[in-house]
């Protein structure tokens, strides 16, 4: 059977997740094989593809429910303001990149990174394709140094600023 689905990647989590777009049958072994397509941030391939087998369990209680979307006010716009406003607010922004107030975000968002020639500072619905999200989060690849560079995001800031960029980056 090759039913398909959704492979992503998590940088918050540096994982590869993958969400089959049909029901798996329980107590059955499946094989995830990976294609040619899959590709490094610089555009390489994997020399090899290695298969992973998993069995499903033995009953049919279905995927665990998501974690509720982040709201823009609550979850997103505190974390901005609080852990990037003093560095990138308003008045003078640092590398001339303002996240703080919520007006001047959109005009970040349509910035092309000038660390990373053809990304974006925040990419709506690809959080892989977000410079903004490799800064908070350290992940490889990453030019320059982390952000905040003396108080990183908390794993649960950086999860909610990834699943808000993921689902489209809407206020």
């Amino acid at each position: 059977m090759r039913p398909g689905g959704t492979v992503g990647y998590s940088l918050v989590d540096r994982r590869l997740w993958f969400t089959p777009s049909v029901s798996l049958r329980s107590n059955l072994a499946y094989e995830l094989v990976l294609g040619d397509w899959v590709r490094g941030i610089d555009g390489s391939t994997p020399r090899t593809f290695v298969p992973s087998v998993f069995v499903t369990g033995n009953t049919d209680e279905g995927r665990p429910p998501s974690p509720p979307d982040p709201s823009f006010d609550d979850d997103v716009a505190p974390v901005l303001e609080r852990r990037c406003g003093y560095c990138h607010g308003e008045t003078r922004p640092y590398a001339g990149l303002a996240l703080w107030p919520v007006e001047r975000l959109d005009e970040a968002a349509a910035r092309a990174s000038v660390e990373w020639i053809g990304w974006r500072v925040l990419a709506p619905g690809s959080p892989e394709r977000s410079y903004l999200l490799y800064k908070v989060t350290g992940a490889p690849g990453l030019v320059g140094e982390r952000m905040p560079p003396r108080d990183p995001l908390s794993r649960d800031e950086a999860a909610a600023l990834e699943r808000w960029i993921a689902l489209g980056a809407s206020r």
